[in-house]
């Protein structure tokens, strides 16, 4: 069984994150392992049901949640269940403050997570995000958007624990940058096309072309310019790759083009940009 720790930044909060390769998912269980015993954690543990039903027993009573359903119990609490899950998963967490950040919001969250047992309906946006997590975990390039995932789906829970309504001024397209995110995230050094862009949203290329010039203010090309040249600069921040296997590792598959665009958006030269040795 592997563990995964992953390190996400909220607003307010940095999230600590296990997994267990083997243990998020705990669907199609064997019966006789269905009943968890009596026991807590050091941290909080939160199980995602997205079909089915779980029983969590604690000192005093016992709680049925039916899916879809989020249930978060704070740390050091005595508890057993018992799932009926075709498809659910679990994780370990802890929210750390970010400095000497005491918010309101940040200590009226604190203090709801430890008081009690938390019972959360899960939205789509929130099964979008837990499913692709459970993906990444199988997948060589899914590393790298672990703690996106992660930071979407906490700030969505963590604004409802606090009651906080959805910004006014929130974009339509708030689902769709997500998974346009997500999706360049996970495949900008490739040859990503509209199409496929278009597929992975159920959204006519048209469709997709618009967002992307309403939300991010350019095309498709430009946006996986971005990236790519976000992630040459960190490579060439902390690595010691030649730049040919940067520009290649990144997506580009020649250097000279590579170095136009790299200077294009920076100023400097790649090697100009790694002799001054800071991120700018």
């Amino acid at each position: 069984m592997q563990e995964n720790a992953i390190r996400a930044e909220l607003p307010d909060l940095r999230i600590s994150a296990v997994i267990f390769d083997e243990a998020l998912r705990f669907g199609n269980v064997d019966p006789k392992k269905a009943v968890c015993p009596p026991h807590s954690h050091a941290d909080f543990e939160i199980f995602f049901l997205i079909e089915g039903t779980m029983d969590v027993h604690l000192d005093s009573h016992c709680r049925t949640v039916k899916a879809p359903a989020a249930v978060i119990l704070p740390p050091r609490t005595d508890h057993a269940t018992k799932t009926d899950v075709p498809r659910g998963y679990c994780m370990y967490f802890r929210p750390e403050k970010k400095g000497k950040s005491e918010s309101d919001r940040q200590e009226k969250l604190l203090a709801a997570l430890h008081r009690d047992v938390t019972v959360l309906p899960l939205e789509s946006d929130d099964i979008f995000y837990i499913e692709h997590l459970a993906d990444s975990l199988h997948s060589p390039t899914g590393e790298g958007t672990r703690p996106h995932l992660v930071a979407l789906l906490f700030s969505g829970l963590f604004r409802r624990i606090v009651e906080e309504p959805p910004s006014p001024n929130a974009s339509k397209h708030i689902k769709y940058i997500h998974a346009i995110d997500l999706y360049i995230s996970a495949h900008f050094n490739e040859k990503l096309r509209l199409t496929d862009l278009a597929r992975e949203l159920y959204l006519c290329p048209k469709q997709v072309a618009r967002i992307i010039r309403k939300e991010y203010g350019c095309t498709l090309s430009d946006l996986v310019a971005r990236y790519r040249i976000a992630t040459a600069r960190a490579l060439l921040h902390s690595g010691n790759d030649s730049v040919e296997a940067i520009a290649q590792a990144v997506g580009y598959e020649h250097p000279n083009y590579f170095y136009r665009q790299f200077r294009a958006a920076t100023g400097l030269t790649p090697r100009q940009y790694r002799k001054q040795g800071t991120m700018l």
